[in-house]
């Protein structure tokens, strides 16, 4: 089964060299990536499940075990092109037999 999300989404990694105070997302970990971004700003639960207040994007994804608190989306294609974001947060979700496992990443945007 193939998730097709309605966006597009390229995570970043932070490519600075260690003990740099500002982080340099010049590298991918993965680009082109299917995947449903949802506005979250000023709602309390999203489906049922509590959100942080520093959230402002809800990004859902296919399962990937290698992406981290220390990276960042930037949304390539959809409705949200063109913003970034930091992950706040990454939670996996789990659904009924048959269906592959998700991924959940929250996030707040990066200011201009």
């Amino acid at each position: 089964m193939r998730f097709t999300g309605r966006d597009t989404i390229t995570i970043q990694k932070d490519s600075s060299a260690d003990g740099t105070l500002t982080p340099d997302y010049s590298s991918s970990l993965v680009t082109g990536v299917p995947c449903a971004v949802t506005h979250v700003k000023g709602q309390e639960t999203y489906r049922g499940r509590q959100l942080e207040a520093l959230v402002d994007y809800v990004v859902e994804t296919r399962y990937r075990s290698d992406i981290t608190t220390l990276m960042r989306v930037s949304v390539t294609g959809g409705l949200y092109s063109g913003q970034t974001m930091n992950i706040v947060a990454v939670q996996p979700m789990q659904f009924s037999k048959g269906r592959p496992p998700m991924l959940m990443l929250l996030c707040r945007q990066v200011p201009a």
